[in-house]
Parts: C-alpha cells; sequence; structure tokens
C-alpha cells in the first residue's frame, strides 16, 4: 500500500510513482467540436466532460431559420413576453409557423399554426434542446441542423486552454502551479490519458512524459499560494459585480448571483480539503482563513450562510469521495453557476 505523501516528505524518483504529477502545455492551434470528441473519446473520459457548444444559441437560431425558411415563418419568443410562473428557465425559445395566405412572413403579425417550438436550456452544467412538435420529421430536421451547426463550430487556443483548465480543476482536483497543473494521484492516469491524446492534436510545449513531484514543500507553498489565488479572482469578481449593480440603481447583487459565487467558493474549499495532506497545516490553514473572510464577505448578502457548516460539509464529502472513489460534485451539490458571471 502506498500512503499519501505528507508535507515536508521527501518524494524521489521512482518513489513518485504513487503520488501526484505536474502537466502543462502551452495553448496552440483550434479544433472543432467534432475533432474535440473524437478527442474526449479517445481519451476515454466521461462524456459529460466534453466542451459543451459555445454559440448554442445562435446555433439554434440559424437551425430554425434554415430548417423552416421555405414553408414556415421562423419567429423568437421574447421572454418579456411570455411568463409562466414555475417555467424552467431558458436560454433561447424559437417557434416555427406556417405562412400567412400570402406566404410572405410579416415578423411580428398575427400567425398561423404552430408548427414547433425549439427551447434551449442552459443550466450551467450542460445545454439541453428540448422540441415540441406533433411533426418528428420536422422536430429530427431542426435538431440534425443544430447538432451539424455544433459541430463545425471552431475551439480556438484559449477556448480549449479554458476547458481542459476547468475539468482539471473541477473533476480531477487538481490546482494550478505557476505555468502548470499539479494533479493528485487518484486522477493521475486520466490526467495522462488526456496529455497522451492531446499532445499530438493540438498545443506545444506539452510536459510529457508527465513530471512526478520530487519534493513537497514546495509544492505546498506553491499549491497553498495557487488556491487563496483562485479565492482573491472571486472576490474581485464580486467587487466588480457590486460595483456594476450600484452603477445600474441597485443595492447591490442579487441573491442568485452572490449563490453563484458561493458555489465557486465551496469548489475551491473542496480543493483545499482534498490536498490538505500535502499543503501542511500552516498552508490549509491560510487557505481555510481566505474561504472563511470570503464567505462571511457573500452572508451579507445572503444572511444565512454558516462557515463551520459549510467547511464540515466539504470534509464530509472529500471522506465520503475517497471511501468510495467518487468525485465531490457527486456529493456536494452546489447551486448552478450563473453564466453571466466572470470566471464561471
Amino acid at each position: 500500500m502506498t500512503s499519501q505523501p505528507l508535507h515536508g516528505t521527501v518524494v524521489a524518483g521512482a518513489a513518485a510513482e504513487g503520488h501526484g504529477i505536474l502537466i502543462g502545455w502551452r495553448g496552440h492551434g483550434e479544433l472543432s467540436r467534432s475533432r474535440l470528441l473524437e478527442l474526449v473519446e479517445a481519451a476515454k473520459i466521461p462524456e459529460d466532460w466534453a466542451p459543451e457548444v459555445k454559440n448554442a444559441s445562435v446555433q439554434l437560431t440559424r437551425a430554425v431559420q434554415a430548417t423552416g425558411r421555405d414553408i414556415y415563418n421562423a419567429e423568437q419568443v421574447k421572454k418579456k413576453n411570455v411568463k409562466f410562473k414555475g417555467e424552467r428557465e431558458w436560454a433561447s425559445r424559437w417557434m416555427l409557423v406556417s405562412k400567412s395566405i400570402t406566404e410572405t412572413p410579416v415578423t411580428g403579425g398575427k400567425f398561423g399554426d404552430i408548427a414547433l417550438i425549439a427551447t434551449l436550456y442552459d443550466d450551467g452544467d450542460a445545454i439541453e434542446l428540448v422540441i415540441d412538435s406533433e411533426s418528428s420529421d420536422l422536430a429530427d430536421k431542426v435538431r440534425a441542423e443544430f447538432n451539424a451547426r455544433s459541430l463545425a463550430e471552431r475551439y480556438v487556443a484559449a477556448d480549449i486552454t479554458k476547458w481542459l483548465g476547468d475539468i482539471i480543476s473541477g473533476k480531477m482536483f487538481g490546482v494550478r502551479y505557476g505555468a502548470n497543473w499539479y494533479i493528485p494521484k487518484e486522477h493521475r492516469e486520466t490526467a495522462i490519458r488526456i496529455c497522451e491524446v492531446l499532445w499530438s492534436a493540438w498545443g506545444t510545449s506539452w510536459i510529457r512524459p508527465y513530471l512526478p513531484i520530487a519534493t513537497t514543500p514546495q509544492l505546498s507553498l506553491g499549491l497553498g499560494l495557487s488556491l487563496r489565488g483562485d479565492v482573491e479572482e472571486i472576490m474581485v469578481d464580486l467587487m466588480t459585480l457590486r460595483t456594476a449593480a450600484k452603477e445600474s440603481g441597485k443595492s447591490d447583487i442579487s441573491d442568485k448571483v452572490a449563490n453563484s459565487l458561493m458555489s465557486r467558493l465551496r469548489v475551491v474549499g473542496s480543493r483545499m480539503v482534498n490536498h490538505a495532506h500535502i499543503l501542511g497545516d500552516d498552508q490549509a490553514n491560510a487557505c481555510r482563513d481566505a474561504v472563511h473572510d470570503a464567505m462571511i464577505e457573500l452572508d451579507g448578502i445572503l444572511n444565512n450562510i454558516s462557515f463551520d457548516e459549510e467547511w464540515e460539509a466539504i470534509n464530509r464529502a472529500i471522506i465520503k469521495s475517497r471511501g468510495n472513489d467518487v468525485p465531490i460534485s457527486m456529493l456536494y451539490r452546489n447551486p448552478e453557476p450563473d453564466q453571466s458571471l466572470p470566471g464561471s
């Protein structure tokens, strides 16, 4: 049995094989969404780790308009005109409506029969297209057009780097270490598969083969600084959003926005707890204090936060995930991020 490395121990050469690794790359080039999905499959990672459609609302608009061009009027539904109590929040909604007798589209005019309603939901973690139509053929055409346009989307280097960073930090407890990423041992093999698949298709300057960590005192400091930097980034976003709210005449940011920031803090906190054995007491306490101060700041808006309860819940989830090999995201459910927030 290989024990976890403790703060201050020396882990060199072959001994480091049982511990974390450093990976890194320099973003260069672009890939289509279809190619990225092929790489996700080749790396044998979960399908829901794949990058989301970049401009789903735009692609839905184009898909509906292209499908109904000759027979139907394509009309966008505005949220301000359609409000149903208790309805699920949607990002975009389009209708295909039979044309007038003259077959001349009249925007905003009297409609004929509604042939199809296509609604795009974006819950933060996933995008879902729901189509309501009595014609399965028409629905299939819209969906096929949407999928084809989505697969053809191009992802530039910045898009791919952000996607990699999101899955490394959000799915594998990875932490920034300078320009690279530290990956804990439990996710090392997954990270290696991703690197092996991507290095020949995209990017340059990959750390290949991966770099086992030689000593942990330096690692402790590097991880601590990075994690506290993540908290500081969230607080900068809070200040920016508060300034924007006041400039628009509001007293403060909404509870929804505050809860989304809380969600991000919980994710950072979970990574802190997961790496506590490497951070050591001083760095672990400094990280905990940073999250504490940030949560107290948000409690001034929400008035319902108990830091001790939050921290205990994170610790329980980490312990459970280690015992059952289940990702933290499956056990400690956070409010869905608001996609309008910086960094969400």
